[in-house]
């Protein structure tokens, strides 16, 4: 039996594609993967040496019957963006996932993923809709916490699921049902700068709250080391700094110090991935609530 071929677009560190081949009862092979930033493809290069690698994901081919699986920028429909949205045409970036999924459509693919913050529902619901109503795909939007698996900082996302077939996906527990109250802030593409509190309501960022002394509980530390089979590393590096390892710690990455990035990509690379316990615990969810809906 071949391999289902998984194309993953906009594809930062990969992890979402790596999320879904791992999340589903099914025997997959990543093809293809997409980034229009240099140090997103060394490292996709470094760790998925079979795939190819595109600059634009326009370059990509969706085969039938194929996933694709789409981490579509999210800076247009953040809270702490631009809020520009993501209407079809307005030529923001965000809007690029119309693009993505007319794409997917045409390629007749068996399975679409797309993960992106919840600022985002709406949209994803108006796409869902439209994936079902235009192009008969069974469709849901799913949610999910970092912390429900486990990971010691909130980091929220919402997840598009749209099926042609039956998946089955492999089961992951919910490690915690209610969030805890201290946690420590969630990585951002920003976290390499700073420290500093100016203008900011919700309290300290990332690299702030490394620089004012605080750490993981000793709880949170064991729980996500057992998760990840990561051990933590040093909250600072020897000048001081966020140390890029850490961050990485916090959204379950294998360190990209071998892949000889800098520690600002290294970062950047982290703050703008998904967590992949916290992207198969959505995946999950959004397969059963497809699968239950008509009993397939």
């Amino acid at each position: 039996m071949n391999p289902t071929p998984v194309i993953d677009m906009f594809s930062g560190t990969g992890e979402l594609a790596r999320a879904v081949g791992d999340g589903l009862n099914e025997f997959t092979c990543f093809q293809s993967f997409s980034d229009n930033y240099g140090p997103a493809r060394k490292y996709l290069k470094a760790r998925f040496h079979n795939a190819t690698i595109h600059s634009d994901f326009r370059d990509q081919d969706v085969p039938e019957g194929s996933i694709v699986t789409i981490g579509a920028p999210r800076q247009d429909l953040s809270v702490a963006g631009k809020h520009a949205g993501a209407d079809r045409g307005s030529g923001t970036r965000s809007s690029l996932i119309h693009e993505a999924l007319d794409m997917a459509v045409a390629g007749a693919a068996d399975l679409i993923v797309a993960e992106n913050v919840p600022g985002g529902y709406r949209t994803y619901l108006d796409l869902a809709r439209w994936l079902s109503e235009e192009h008969g795909y069974r469709t849901t939007v799913s949610s999910g916490g970092a912390w429900e698996v486990g990971a010691p900082h909130r980091h929220e996302r919402i997840m598009l699921v749209a099926a042609q077939r039956r998946f089955e996906p492999c089961r992951i527990k919910v490690v915690r049902k209610v969030a805890p109250r201290l946690m420590v802030p969630s990585p951002t593409a920003s976290s390499s700068t700073g420290p500093g509190r100016s203008g900011r309501g919700g309290g300290p960022n990332l690299q702030t709250w490394v620089h004012e002394g605080n750490r993981p509980s000793p709880l949170d530390s064991v729980l996500w080391t057992n998760a990840t089979g990561l051990p933590e590393p040093r909250l600072k590096d020897d000048e001081g700094r966020l140390n890029a390892a850490f961050v990485e710690w916090l959204m379950g990455l294998p360190s990209a110090h071998a892949v000889g990035l800098s520690r600002t990509a290294s970062i950047r690379l982290a703050g703008n991935a998904v967590v992949r316990l916290q992207a198969r615990l959505m995946l999950q969810r959004g397969l059963t609530a497809i699968n239950n809906e008509r009993n397939l």
